[in-house]
């Protein structure tokens, strides 16, 4: 998990639940920190902007959970500047054992 440096401090809320339409299971990641400008939030979701260090990258998880499970699952990210981010992280839920397929 990476934020970047703020004033105060910074809250990080999990939430897991079955997804809206009980396809899976949905794992929500959210803090009140600095957020980003709307265009930042592009070029990251798109793979354009290389995050520093040796992360493997919010671009790379959405690839891979796509390949595993199809275009149903993955990631989606919400970020308003000042106000905080919120990653979604949507995964099939094996229906039959009650557990995320993973």
């Amino acid at each position: 998990y990476g934020l970047e440096q703020m004033i105060g401090v910074c809250t990080i809320h999990v939430h897991a639940s079955l997804a809206p339409d009980g396809a899976g299971i949905a794992i929500t990641v959210a803090d009140n920190g600095p957020g980003m400008e709307k265009d930042v939030l592009v070029l990251l979701q798109s793979g354009e902007l290389k995050p520093q260090g040796s992360g493997v990258g919010l671009r790379n998880i959405e690839e891979r959970i796509k390949l595993l499970f199809g275009e149903t699952y993955g990631l989606s990210i919400e970020s308003v500047r000042g106000e905080g981010t919120k990653v979604m992280l949507r995964l099939p839920l094996d229906k039959e054992e009650g557990n995320v397929r993973v």
